[in-house]
């Protein structure tokens, strides 16, 4: 047997129509189907079941207990102006600026204006800017609605996930704690290699991190932003050169000039060696040990120099 919905008026509980549903139809569908078969319009209808209110993008069978066979929905109709903004908010005809201030605090309307464009939620009360769905769907059109958002949903890890995965450098608008977080950081990196700027300096001075985060971007820029320990740090180009000589650049001046470190170092990569103070570029044994580890070392001398901040 198939699911049925009866539809009630709300206020009245007057029986309206009666759907084949299916549980997994979303309240948006719902009022589609209400609006075919009743002829209300989905833009006026506003639908309850079980005393809440059924979202456009939740699935009715979120409200419902599990193996339900029926349920009824209540049908009321919002203000005709209502749905006149809102039909224009969704359509693109209307940006939330340009409604009344009482408006900007309608559920409804700012959902359908962020969903067009997730900056609009600068213009959302404050208690929408703290609405958890819509700050989700802000963030997913645009990462950088977050900036927007109230502190304690900058603190959500989920949602600026969401927002680094659009956006890498919106982890500028993330709390402290999560721009320390080793897996939004890397996320961050992923979209946007120099989006570890905004990390917490205890962050970028976590070695295995910056190497993990090296190895999966593919890119030296991330190393734009080590801190000045990991700039210090022997061990860490030692690893990061094997594969990206290009990381030396960003190693402080001094191992640049340290020349038992430059030994070790082109033995790992002789490409390294471009990164070397122009001193040790014409030092004998450096040149001889790069060139044995990497033929193309040579060229590396010629064409780069020390590059670090």
């Amino acid at each position: 047997m198939g699911f049925s919905l009866r539809v009630v008026g709300g206020f009245s509980g007057e029986v309206l129509c009666t759907l084949k549903a299916d549980l997994a139809w979303s309240g948006r569908t719902v009022k589609l189907q209400i609006e075919k078969v009743e002829g209300t319009s989905r833009v006026l209808q506003k639908l309850l079941v079980n005393g809440q209110i059924l979202e456009d993008n939740k699935q009715l069978r979120t409200l419902l207990p599990h193996g339900a066979k029926s349920a009824e929905v209540g049908l009321v109709r919002a203000d005709k102006h209502l749905a006149d903004v809102l039909r224009d908010v969704e359509g693109g005809k209307l940006d939330l600026d340009e409604i009344d201030e009482e408006l900007r605090g309608h559920r409804d309307i700012v959902l359908a204006a962020v969903q067009n464009d997730g900056l609009s939620l600068e213009h959302a009360t404050d208690e929408l800017k703290g609405d958890r769905d819509i700050v989700f769907t802000a963030v997913k059109e645009c990462g950088s609605a977050l900036r927007h958002a109230l502190p304690a949903l900058q603190e959500d890890k989920k949602l600026v996930l969401v927002a680094v995965q659009k956006y890498g450098q919106a982890l500028q608008y993330a709390s402290k704690s999560l721009r320390g977080d080793s897996e939004v950081g890397l996320h961050a990196a992923l979209t946007d290699p120099n989006a570890l700027r905004f990390a917490t300096e205890e962050l970028r001075s976590n070695r295995e991190f910056m190497l993990q985060v090296l190895s999966e971007t593919k890119s030296v820029e991330p190393f734009r932003h080590l801190s000045d320990k990991l700039r210090h740090d022997k061990e860490l180009f030692l690893q990061s050169v094997r594969e990206y000589p290009f990381t030396f650049c960003y190693a402080a001046s001094e191992l640049q000039y340290d020349r038992p470190f430059i030994l070790e170092l082109v033995h790992s990569n002789g490409c390294a060696v471009g990164f070397a103070s122009a001193d040790l570029k014409q030092d004998p044994e450096v040149r001889e040990a790069a060139m044995q580890n990497n033929p193309d070392a040579g060229l590396w001398m010629k064409l780069y120099c020390s590059c670090s901040s």
